[in-house]
């Protein structure tokens, strides 16, 4: 059995269901604050909910492979997740980060979504400089030094949402922290954009090698 961690989106139902064609199990969660859990989000809240999970998880699988697995904004709570397991000398067994990015002031500076504003002077005043004092850092550049797994990283090149450069920016610090790390791209025009990497043909293949990198 291996088991993916997941947070627990309805867009996120067609990866389920290619992971659930490749025989395996997948638990996804929503955070305190999200969907029908009560509470306030918070990074550390969200941190916190997810190390529950995965100790559950892995009472579960026993002896089995327990992967840990973030989208989008989500790659900051795994990447903090899986260096917190490595910390306690039980590291998941690979961690998978799909459309990630290397920390959340360079994601709102280069996000398509502000560029129509983020040339004005009160921009890092009020919005970057916000979020950093609301706790939402999602620094996975500085946690991924920390991880002791195996590392696959995957992003359109022309995702529309996060840009492709700042995941490339996160692989490389993982690879300078010496992190066994891979990466992943898939060509611009083929439709998969920032949520539809599930519709790659080649996706269950490539999660096959993963599997199969971890089990050797």
């Amino acid at each position: 059995m291996v088991s993916k961690i997941f947070r627990s989106w309805a867009n996120r139902v067609d990866t389920y269901n290619v992971l659930s064609a490749m025989d395996l199990h997948v638990l996804c969660l929503d955070y305190r604050g999200f969907g029908d859990s009560d509470g306030y989000p918070s990074e550390s809240g969200m941190i916190a909910d997810s190390l529950l999970l995965f100790d559950y998880t892995k009472k579960l699988a026993g002896g089995n492979y327990v992967f840990v697995w973030g989208h989008s904004l989500g790659t900051g709570i795994a990447t903090s997740v899986a260096m917190e397991l490595s910390h306690r000398n039980t590291p998941p067994s690979g961690l998978i980060l799909e459309s990630p990015f290397n920390n959340v002031v360079d994601l709102i500076a280069e996000s398509p979504e502000s560029s129509a504003w983020r040339w004005l002077p009160w921009f890092d005043l009020f919005i970057r400089q916000s979020i950093l004092r609301s706790g939402l850092n999602f620094s996975s550049e500085l946690h991924i030094k920390g991880v002791t797994c195996p590392i696959l990283m995957m992003h359109a090149v022309d995702d529309e949402v996060i840009p492709f450069s700042l995941a490339k920016k996160l692989y490389n610090t993982a690879l300078s922290a010496n992190r066994s790390a891979s990466f992943i791209s898939f060509a611009a025009g083929r439709g998969l954009l920032h949520k539809y990497i599930n519709k790659a043909i080649e996706l269950h293949v490539l999660l096959r090698l993963t599997l199969f990198y971890t089990e050797s």
